[in-house]
């Protein structure tokens, strides 16, 4: 007999439905991005060993409060080399690759390898990731933003939660306001070209201001978020590239 209580237990089982009903253009899609993260990033990762000060670092320069990354950190630990932060990296850049398979409604594997492609071989990173202490969440950055647009359109309330993540990815790196306005456009762009039997301006109006009001909401809540946590830990904002002007 089956009761409410087994029916909660957790099972291998159980485990392996649930992955077999995730469609396998999004399997593929994250597989792919994997591939082409280690194939193209490998040399800003390879034989960058993390050593003690270096570890140090790392961790004092990944959560800067006084430069509103307040919710920025690293997963190292003693033994860490710079592959670790590399796969931290790969796996938020994977993650959003399959969100943005979906988002997009791609249902073959080549359309989905070229968006985990694409979304892997972004000029931008070659750059930002010389710096490696925020290559880790510069790919929770991609996730968070990501997923912030996917539950926005899934939900008719879904831009409510979108604008609480949106907030938390801007405390993780302020880039974030870029990827959002720009996976934002292409949203909005791609309901202008490709859904034309659906097509209405109303709908695509009302999107267009929930998006509006997910990246007005997120980054007033990321600033008051940000002037709390500088008024209880008593800290300064840092006048680096003009910090200190906002």
């Amino acid at each position: 007999m089956i009761t409410d209580d087994n029916k909660r237990i957790l099972t291998i089982d159980r485990l392996q439905g649930a992955f077999s009903r995730i469609p396998g253009v999004l399997k593929f899609s994250f597989v792919a991005a994997c591939v082409v993260f280690f194939i193209v990033h490998t040399g800003f990762f390879d034989d960058r060993m993390v050593g003690e000060d270096y570890r140090h670092f790392i961790e004092q320069t990944a959560q800067r409060i006084n430069l509103g990354r307040f919710f920025c950190f690293n997963l190292i630990t003693e033994y860490s080399n710079s592959w670790m932060l590399g796969c931290q990296a790969c796996l938020g850049f994977a993650l959003a690759a399959v969100i943005l398979v979906d988002l997009f409604k791609v249902r073959t594997k080549i359309g989905s390898f070229v968006v985990a492609a694409l979304m892997i071989t972004m000029p931008s990173l070659c750059y930002l990731f010389i710096y490696l202490f925020s290559a880790a969440n510069l790919g929770r950055v991609a996730f968070l933003t990501a997923l912030s647009v996917w539950i926005l359109v899934r939900w008719r309330w879904g831009f409510l939660p979108a604008t609480v993540i949106f907030a938390v990815t801007l405390g993780v790196g302020q880039n974030a306001l870029i990827f959002e306005a720009v996976l934002c456009s292409l949203v909005l762009l791609r309901d202008l070209m490709l859904e034309k039997e659906t097509f209405s301006y109303k709908r695509l109006m009302i999107k267009a201001v929930k998006m509006l009001v997910m990246g007005i909401g997120g980054v007033v809540l990321y600033f008051l978020l940000w002037k709390l946590i500088l008024r209880i830990t008593g800290i300064s904002v840092s006048n680096y590239k003009g910090m200190g002007q906002i």
